[in-house]
């Protein structure tokens, strides 16, 4: 399949990736064409990275959205099942888009990537600009 498709979405962490061969490195060798689209809970490298992301714990919970969901004092309440996932969805479908035609353009591939934290972390941003998913004050870089 992969010698034909124009996009690959993979979203297995990175050890069942490499156990199954199914890594950029791996499936862009029968298709220089191909758009490989990875979605990870948290990343290709660091701490986190094998472990899989799910809506609650990566989008919500990680990028501190969960506690933005909360009285004053209370628990946080349980968000809508599947809601992080849209939005991480729309991301990755936007990166897709923007390498089929960057495709079209020069005639290669590309490996994109989006990681559910990130995307909760910028939703976030927009509810509270210039905080972290900590709570911290962001500082200029």
């Amino acid at each position: 399949m992969v010698k034909w498709a124009d996009v690959v979405i993979v979203n297995t962490p990175q050890p069942a990736r490499k156990k199954l061969k199914l890594t950029y490195e791996d499936v862009v060798q029968w298709n220089p064409r191909l758009v490989y689209a990875d979605i990870t809970g948290y990343g290709e490298k660091g701490p986190d990275a094998a472990l899989p992301g799910f809506d609650l714990t990566a989008f919500w919970a990680r990028s501190g959205l969960l506690s933005m969901t909360r009285d004053a004092g209370a628990p946080p309440t349980w968000p809508v099942a599947g809601s992080g996932d849209n939005a991480t969805a729309v991301a990755l479908y936007s990166a897709i888009a923007t390498a089929l035609y960057r495709r079209e353009k020069i005639g290669k591939g590309s490996y994109v990537t989006n990681l559910a934290a990130r995307v909760g972390y910028l939703v976030g941003e927009c509810v509270h600009p210039g905080r972290s998913h900590r709570g911290d004050v962001l500082r200029a870089a």
